[in-house]
């Protein structure tokens, strides 16, 4: 059964890019299908042995997939039956276990702990993701009214929620500096007040939390994104002129020298 399920298997690999099968492989499928079915049903698994054991699937150098079958993992496995003790013996296994330490709930939460599926390794993460990314930069600059939402939605997450809750995956970076160190009172103005009125309105129209803001981002009308754009990118704005900010054109102009005298 092996040995004709490898030949099986060999000759779908070496077969996968056709897209028909040619003649005699085709025929040679039918007679290994045939030769397994002739086994009968005493050699195939059990009903509990197909729901613990599974498969491993990898991509040889060529990029053909190879399959593993039948295997269990070692937490899955069954344990070894037991002879049964005779009662004596089973009277003194349970002394045994009323003075042993309570130390069976620490190991059986460890074996919980361990079960799952084993991480993947970081390189295969970094190309997972790295295509992954791809095509979300595809799909995002050919919908643009999804882009604009996306836009939005990292712009409002760093005017209206913490910095350490940042659920976006754009890479665009809001800078937002505070007047009041530079004009004390300037937030009391016309111009100030206005903007402290639109940011609590939009504060009370936007969610508690972070992470449902997408959901009601996604609900939003198109002019109201448009508005909640316009005001977040408003608070990025800074044309103070600091003479200690090194910023191109943020600090003091320079100034022009005049001769003190003309040669004529």
């Amino acid at each position: 059964m092996t040995a004709l399920a490898e030949e099986y298997d060999r000759l779908i690999s070496d077969n996968d890019s056709a897209e028909v099968l040619p003649p005699e492989v085709d025929a040679r499928l039918e007679e290994i299908d045939a030769a397994l079915q002739a086994f009968g049903d005493d050699h195939a698994y059990r009903p509990d042995d197909l729901a613990r054991s599974g498969v491993i699937v990898t991509l040889s150098h060529d990029g053909v997939a190879r399959f593993e079958r039948g295997l269990v993992r070692l937490e899955d496995a069954l344990p070894e039956p037991e002879d049964e003790a005779p009662e004596q013996g089973r009277e003194d296994a349970g002394d045994a276990e009323a003075t042993a330490p309570a130390t069976s709930g620490v190991a059986s939460g460890a074996a919980e702990a361990d079960e799952g599926l084993a991480p993947l390794s970081e390189k295969l993460v970094l190309d997972l993701t790295a295509h992954r990314t791809a095509g979300l930069r595809d799909a995002l600059a050919a919908d643009a009214s999804m882009a604009l939402t996306v836009v939005v939605h990292a712009f409002a997450l760093q005017v209206f929620y913490p910095p350490y809750d940042q659920p976006t995956v754009l890479q665009l970076r809001l800078s937002l500096t505070g007047l009041e160190r530079f004009a004390p009172g300037v937030c009391e103005g016309p111009a100030g007040r206005r903007i402290a009125d639109r940011s609590e309105a939009w504060a009370t129209r936007l969610p508690n939390e972070a992470r449902d803001l997408w959901a009601v981002l996604v609900d939003m009308s198109g002019s109201d994104l448009l508005d909640l754009l316009a005001h977040c990118a408003s608070l990025g704005v800074n044309a103070v002129r600091d003479p200690h900010d090194r910023r191109p054109g943020a600090g003091p102009r320079p100034r022009r020298w005049r001769p003190l005298w003309v040669w004529t």
